[in-house]
């Protein structure tokens, strides 16, 4: 029995592993670290952080975060790609064309934010 996918399906499968890969979803699988980081504030309040501000360690919530913004972002470079296919209907071109740069940008500047918080040591 011979299983055949469309090619629409292969490509799917390729992001979908491609953006398992890349969040770091590898890490979590192998040392189990913990699902989020708990600290105290200045004003003594306990906190939920979703970023480990170390380089060398990674928790759960940022590896979902992560995922889902390189997810994002995807979504918004097939949105701008495929706004080409309706020159023919600007309207529709153009709506796909704002709301997948809109995407882009967004989940952009905060995966920017993300980094510059584990550089920096920062807890988000």
């Amino acid at each position: 029995m011979r299983i055949k996918l469309s090619e629409y399906w292969i490509h799917i499968i390729v992001v979908a592993v491609t953006v398992f890969l890349l969040s770091g979803s590898i890490y979590v699988i192998i040392e189990s670290p913990q699902p989020y980081l708990i600290y105290t504030d200045e004003s003594g309040n306990r906190r939920i952080g979703i970023v480990n501000p170390t380089i060398r360690d990674q928790v759960v919530t940022e590896t979902l975060t992560v995922a889902a913004l390189y997810t994002l972002s995807f979504i918004g470079l097939v949105m701008i790609a495929v706004s080409y296919k309706y020159s023919y209907d600007p309207r529709t071109s153009n709506v796909l064309l704002v709301v997948g740069l809109t995407m882009l940008i967004i989940s952009s500047i905060i995966l920017y934010i993300l980094l510059d918080a584990k550089l920096w040591r920062k807890i988000i």
